[in-house]
C-alpha cells in the first residue's frame, strides 16, 4: 500500500516513441444515447448537431444525432489506457 506523499510511476511510451504500423488492442465500445447524455450533462454540450436529431438528420442523413466530437475524443483517450491505468501513450504537450 502507498504511503502518504509516495510517488507512483506510470509508464508508457510518449508520442514520439510510437512507430508506424503499431497496433494496440482495446475493448470494443459502442457509443449510445446514454453515453451522449452523460457527456452532455458533464460538459454542458451546446453543439447543435449532437443535440438536435432533426438538424443532425438534415446534415448527415442519419436518424440519430451525431456524436459530439469531444465525446469521441474522450472515449479514444480512455481506450488508449489499460484497465490498470498504465498509459499506452502520453500525448500531453511537453
Amino acid at each position: 500500500m502507498l504511503q502518504a506523499g509516495e510517488r507512483v510511476h506510470v509508464g508508457g511510451p510518449h508520442f514520439e516513441d510510437f512507430e508506424i504500423g503499431q497496433v494496440f488492442a482495446s475493448p470494443a465500445m459502442t457509443l449510445t444515447g446514454g453515453h451522449a447524455a452523460l457527456h452532455q450533462a458533464i460538459v454542458g454540450d451546446r453543439m447543435g448537431l449532437s443535440l438536435d436529431a432533426g438538424l443532425s438528420h438534415a446534415v448527415t442523413g442519419r436518424g440519430e444525432p451525431m456524436a459530439h466530437p469531444n465525446l469521441v475524443c474522450d472515449v479514444s483517450i480512455g481506450q488508449s489506457t489499460e484497465p490498470t491505468f498504465r498509459v499506452r501513450g502520453n500525448l500531453f504537450y511537453r
